[in-house]
């Protein structure tokens, strides 16, 4: 970086080029949006999870808890809902 900058002086000094074109720069563009959060965080997942309702009978919490606990993506989960998953043997009714 430094061997540039040099090189540029030498080139005004020598009268290659008239003007030292990294002096006094002038930065044109627009400032940045603002982003969307895309995805929650960890703090926000366990204050979810700490207020699902787990009661007797089926609710959509009891469908909640194990996407958030796996990390399933939504609309996979929704594939399998009402469906029989079989995992080691064990046949799990979602």
């Amino acid at each position: 970086m430094y061997q540039l900058k040099e090189a540029i002086i030498d080139a005004v000094d020598e009268g290659l080029i008239e003007r030292d074109p990294t002096r006094n720069p002038i930065i044109k563009g627009k400032m940045p949006r603002t982003k969307k959060i895309k995805y929650g965080n960890q703090f926000e997942l366990h204050t979810r999870i700490a207020h699902l309702d787990m009661k007797e009978g089926a609710n959509w919490d009891w469908f909640i808890l194990p996407v958030a606990k796996t990390g399933l993506r939504i609309k996979i989960a929704e594939h399998y809902h009402n469906r029989n998953v079989k995992i080691c043997g064990l046949t799990y009714f979602l």
